[in-house]
């Protein structure tokens, strides 16, 4: 038995890294492409490495497109922030304090999820413009958080769950209150699941946020609609563009 496994694993080995190379492939390509000339990317015979390349496409990229992108990572790292902020303690108390109301609460998240971003973009619009927050950062960032917050409770309250009630009854007996057992225990053994959550989180706001027309924005004289142009859904739902 043991002589078999050694045969075969060279074999798994190899056809294990032949599956990750064809998977990173299309990657690897979209890199050496971007270090190429119009030039080069014009020619019939390929080139399978970047030799002689060039940084003018990320020059001109940066040139035409840095101030969008760094609006978007503005908006992408406050989203972020402002969701783990509030999804932690509201997963810490789902998961752990049994706080009264919370599988209704469960029902409520479980059935945002399913609400069409558009239905929320409209009245989103109405409070920011009511606000006079149109057109800013603070704008997207609080659209953004709206819509992730729930799957952010979701995730992190489903990993809370696990934390061994044992070490917050020992906590509780050395004079811990909730808000210090959960910054000192349940945070701690919950980065993991932060982490996921801030991560989709942070590509979901990226995305949409790249966008320069949102629902958000200032509508254009004569629109019928302020969701006409770019509508936002939150993560694993389809985002559409709505037009008229």
């Amino acid at each position: 038995m043991t002589t078999l496994s050694s045969r075969r694993s060279p074999v798994r080995t190899v056809v294990a890294l032949l599956i990750v190379a064809v998977m990173l492939f299309p990657l690897y390509w979209m890199v050496n492409a971007s270090f190429q000339a119009n030039a080069q990317l014009a020619r019939r015979s390929a080139l399978w490495f970047p030799l002689g390349g060039t940084l003018h496409g990320y020059r001109d990229a940066f040139a035409q497109q840095g101030g969008h992108l760094l609006a978007s990572l503005v908006v992408a790292l406050g989203a972020t922030a402002l969701t783990l902020l509030i999804a932690a303690p509201a997963a810490y108390a789902l998961a752990v304090l049994r706080a009264p109301g919370g599988k209704a609460l469960l029902s409520v998240l479980l059935v945002v999820q399913l609400v069409p971003g558009i239905v929320m973009a409209n009245a989103l619009y109405k409070i920011f413009g009511s606000a006079h927050l149109l057109g800013s950062a603070l704008a997207l960032i609080l659209a953004d958080s709206t819509l992730a917050v729930p799957f952010a409770v979701l995730v992190l309250r489903a990993f809370m769950t696990s934390v061994p009630g044992e070490l917050v009854e020992a906590a509780a007996l050395d004079g811990a209150g909730a808000v210090r057992t959960f910054a000192r225990i349940v945070l701690p053994m919950a980065r993991n699941a932060l982490v996921t959550a801030g991560l989709f989180t942070f590509l979901f706001a990226g995305a949409t946020s790249c966008s320069p027309r949102r629902s958000i924005s200032t509508p254009r004289r004569g629109s019928r609609s302020p969701s006409a142009s770019t509508t936002t859904s939150a993560p694993g739902r389809t985002r559409r563009a709505g037009t008229r």
